[in-house]
């Protein structure tokens, strides 16, 4: 399910005047849903650098494979904000995530480690966007290096991986004894916790 960002949002046709070039950098794109990939395509085929960090699933249809979005309604594209047009006008993409009048970019090494998951093979699926709980890092495995918060779930851990500006997050499995803690805060966080109130966030397209 796509869940729209709860923020008074921005529309800028243009760029502004006052804005300058700051190179290449990662955003978040908000899109159609169940459409990430195909627009992801699309925008590759423009020249752009895209990630639209789907998975393969199996449906019952004799395990026909079938595509799944890890942040559904959203793709990631690096490009230069001043010259966002070619991404705008695109049939499917909604808007640029960003605070304020301008799209904000996105961490790179949170794209390195979206990834990076990806790349593993580990199970992996959406989840609550979570701001509290233990950070670790992992100390062995596939994902060795890797920092994320550590939570329980049934009897299995998970490490959240987060992109903060558009406040999404995917889980992954991990054994408990591969991971080492590296900040510890005042409560663990549970795999139903969830954010009442989160922060404005502007769409900029």
């Amino acid at each position: 399910m796509c869940k729209q960002v709860n923020s008074n949002a921005f529309v800028s046709r243009f760029p502004f005047e006052t804005e300058t070039s700051t190179g290449l950098e990662w955003f978040a794109i908000q899109v159609k849903c169940r459409y990430e990939e195909r627009i992801a395509s699309v925008l590759l085929d423009k020249g752009f650098e895209t990630l639209a960090a789907t998975l393969k699933v199996k449906t019952a249809d004799a395990g026909c494979g079938k595509s799944r979005a890890l942040f559904p309604g959203y793709i990631f594209g690096r490009f230069d904000a001043l010259y966002r047009m070619p991404i705008l006008v695109t049939p499917g993409v909604q808007a640029i995530a960003g605070f304020g009048k301008r799209p904000s970019p996105v961490d790179a090494n949170e794209i390195a480690a979206i990834r990076k998951v990806l790349e593993s093979g580990e199970p992996v699926e959406p989840c609550t966007y979570l701001e509290a709980g233990d950070l670790v890092e992992i100390t062995r495995g596939p994902l060795t290096g890797m920092r994320g918060l550590l939570f329980q779930q049934r009897s299995s851990y998970r490490i959240v991986l987060s992109v903060s500006l558009i406040q999404r997050s995917i889980k992954v499995e991990v054994p408990q004894n591969a991971v080492m803690p590296l900040r510890r805060r005042p409560q663990t966080v549970m795999a139903n916790h969830s954010r009442s109130s989160p922060a404005a966030l502007s769409s900029v397209s």
